[in-house]
């Protein structure tokens, strides 16, 4: 329980963070190419999935959002661009109802998670997941929030300092960072051992910006060995 408040309270200060500043007013727009979503901060939707008004819609990497077909990932959008699942068309959601009925894959924020079936599911709030393994031996908590900083405002050193001072205030000093490229895209990684953490668990948390949010994994296993980078390849994208 210790450990699951602690992980808690790290997410929920990535939230707090994203909330101090006010978020644009986007809008969609029609071109002779099709339909995109402009941001209101000269940025836009592209390069794939991207909640708008509590729907899920997929944007090539041009811009243009998909409309009534299977998108590259295997998943279908109706006429609109809408995720849907059996002629139903998915929702952001406070809890789980519509997210079960996808054949248990859940989508938050850029992130489509495949929940393995060994896996507890809970919704800690709107934008803060958190899983565990039965006997609770490997726990992974998933939270994505909107910000006012996008892509391209940054360089890759400025928000790799942010994320260092971030990690720091809220995690401690960790044992080893890198950046990561994972099916999901790409990650600020740091390493804990259990040593550091104190805990049991050895984490690695990972930490971005992608689409006008914040997002950050943290998965924790007693298992000193287990390959993290390969299962977030497998299970998250």
């Amino acid at each position: 329980m210790r450990r699951k408040q602690f992980w808690m309270g790290i997410a929920a200060a990535i939230i707090s963070i994203s909330a101090s500043f006010t978020a644009f007013a986007g809008e969609w727009k029609q071109d002779n190419a099709g339909w995109w979503y402009d941001f209101g901060d000269t940025t836009y939707a592209k390069g794939g999935w991207q909640w708008v008004d509590g729907k899920c819609y997929y944007f090539t990497p041009e811009g243009y959002c998909l409309l009534n077909t299977t998108t590259p990932d295997g998943y279908t959008v109706d006429a609109s661009g809408a995720w849907t699942v059996d002629g139903v068309v998915q929702v952001q959601a406070g809890g789980t109802d519509n997210q079960e009925a996808a054949g248990e894959v859940y989508q938050l924020g850029n992130m489509t998670f495949t929940k393995p079936a060994d896996y507890r599911f809970e919704t800690v709030q709107d934008t803060i997941w958190q899983l565990s393994k039965e006997d609770d031996s490997q726990i992974l908590m998933i939270s994505s929030s909107e910000s006012e900083i996008s892509d391209g405002m940054l360089s890759e050193e400025e928000l790799g300092k942010r994320n260092d001072n971030f990690m720091l205030r809220n995690s401690g000093t960790w044992d080893s960072k890198e950046i990561v490229e994972l099916t999901s895209g790409k990650w600020f990684a740091y390493v804990y051992s259990a040593e550091t953490t104190r805990n049991g668990y050895h984490d690695k948390r990972y930490l971005r910006l992608k689409n006008n949010r914040v997002e950050m994994i943290i998965l924790g296993s007693r298992d000193a060995n287990m390959d993290k980078d390969g299962f977030l390849n497998q299970y998250v994208r």
